[in-house]
């Protein structure tokens, strides 16, 4: 369970994401007047566990998807995090992490100390990689009328199961699951962010926090909160 809980958390679906067959229940309307523009979304992920005949209680977290041209955020309240990718003139794609409750942030610079540092563009932006689509046609395309057009795909990845309905126009995802022995992750769209301030406005707030290069943690021993994280990634001077 351990290994979908740190993936969600981190945001590490990201490399396959995979979802329910939404539109499969009658009345379902998330699909159904959408704006024109959408600027992110909400998403609930829930994570379960089948053991033999034992199953355990979902664990429930959210994830907010804020994006823009150049920036993408995801926002994490349970644990009061937020992760922060900027793309730049060179293409290349900048990660920091911020901590809420101790306006700290921590920026990686492709550090093999945070994996989500590593991860691509377009993995952030819309979840699902573009490969996902390319390399496996549609199960299903459905589209209620006035609605948006739902695409289907069903696949397997590193002895993963995953199923994805995937919004096409608005290159978001509408909900996924994803299997693998007995545990089990879904992640539903919950509501979209319309207001094309968002964005902006949760980063302005977290650009006044004390934020430092993860190389330079180990000269941080005035501040509880980086001494402490220098010692959780075991990084610092010899």
């Amino acid at each position: 369970m351990k290994f979908f809980s740190d993936q969600a958390r981190n945001g590490l679906l990201l490399a396959g994401l995979a979802g329910l067959s939404a539109l499969s229940a009658a009345g379902d309307d998330r699909t159904c007047n959408l704006p024109a523009q959408i600027y992110g979304a909400e998403y609930r992920i829930s994570t379960t566990v089948q053991g033999g005949a034992e199953k355990t209680q979902p664990q429930t977290e959210t994830l907010r998807l804020l994006r823009s041209a150049s920036r993408v955020m995801h926002i994490h309240p349970q644990s009061r995090t937020a992760d922060m990718w900027e793309l730049n003139a060179r293409g290349t794609v900048h990660f920091s992490r911020f901590y809420d409750a101790e306006q700290r942030g921590i920026e990686f610079y492709q550090a093999a100390a945070e994996p989500a540092s590593q991860f691509d563009w377009e993995q952030v932006w819309q979840l699902a990689p573009e490969a996902v689509r390319t390399d496996n046609p549609p199960q299903r395309i459905e589209q209620q009328s006035g609605c948006a057009r739902v695409e289907n795909y069903h696949y397997e990845k590193d002895g993963l199961e995953y199923e994805l309905d995937w919004l096409s126009e608005q290159q978001l995802v509408l909900a996924m699951v994803m299997t693998r022995d007995g545990q089990r992750v879904s992640w539903a769209l919950e509501r979209v962010v319309e207001q094309a301030d968002t964005l902006p406005r949760e980063y302005q707030r977290r650009a006044a926090y004390i934020t430092i290069d993860f190389a330079d943690l180990g000269d941080q021993e005035s501040d509880p909160f980086f001494r402490s994280m220098k010692h959780s990634h075991g990084t610092g001077h010899p």
